[in-house]
């Protein structure tokens, strides 16, 4: 659980990020700093622990910690937080209203996209389901392009039709 602040924050950054058509910062983070921190953090425990599964632990940690301070940092560099005001947000009431039931269908999605994973997990060993997460990763990376268009063109359709 502790893990979620940490993603939840790295959410908002992205989202902050897209909002000003700005989203290198992130694009560093996500696909350079936490992957090259997990693997020298891995290296650098397994040489000092040992080859145990508290180093996999560890350099998750830590390189999503030191990520999200990364984009901590770029987020107050960029002074986007004097931006954010909740006295502007007058019908706050309306916004919460509105966005329950987005978070209800976000429960929803994640739990349908990780079902298989939770099914296989319980009717076979910990290898097929190693076996299978490892597959299903593979499989996804043909979405990668259509996510980098959606990061890049999304803000700017949606800046053309307002």
């Amino acid at each position: 659980m502790f893990h979620l602040l940490f993603f939840s924050t790295i959410t908002i950054a992205q989202g902050v990020f897209r909002g000003v058509k700005h989203i290198k910062p992130f694009v560093i983070n996500q696909d350079f700093i936490v992957p090259l921190l997990k693997i020298l953090v891995l290296v650098i425990s397994i040489i000092f622990l040992g080859n145990q599964i508290e180093t996999i632990i560890l350099s998750f940690y830590v390189s999503i910690i030191i990520g999200c301070l990364y984009l901590i940092n770029a987020i107050r560099k960029k002074d986007l937080f004097g931006k954010i005001s909740l006295e502007s947000m007058k019908n706050y009431k309306q916004v919460l209203l509105y966005s329950f039931p987005l978070l209800f269908t976000g429960f929803l999605g994640f739990i349908s996209q990780k079902t298989d994973v939770f099914m296989i997990g319980y009717l076979l060993n910990d290898q097929d389901v190693g076996v299978y997460r490892i597959a299903l990763q593979i499989g996804t990376l043909s979405s990668f392009t259509l996510v980098a268009f959606n990061m890049i063109f999304a803000p700017t359709i949606s800046s053309l039709f307002s």
